[in-house]
């Protein structure tokens, strides 16, 4: 279930699934991309305001590779599979 970034946030540094909503930005930014798109992202910061700060993952060296700014909607990791044998 997607949970929206106006009713909750997620804990700092926690690992979740975010909806990207790509309806912002001109023409030329949303030409022949999706609407929405799913990313895996952290949580790392809001100010004072309430605006939130995400990254996508990280480089082995621990730095970002990119801050996302158009996120909408959030939801935790699903449980992984079992494992059959």
């Amino acid at each position: 279930m997607w949970i929206s970034v106006e009713d909750r946030l997620p804990e700092i540094n926690d690992w979740v699934n975010v909806l990207y909503d790509r309806n912002e930005g001109d023409y030329w930014d949303r030409r022949g991309k999706p609407r929405y798109t799913v990313y895996s992202a952290q949580l790392r910061s809001v100010d004072e305001d309430g605006y939130a700060t995400w990254q996508l993952w990280k480089c082995p060296g621990g730095a970002p590779i990119s801050p996302l700014y158009l996120v909408t909607h959030w939801q935790p990791y699903p449980e992984p599979p079992l494992e059959t044998d």
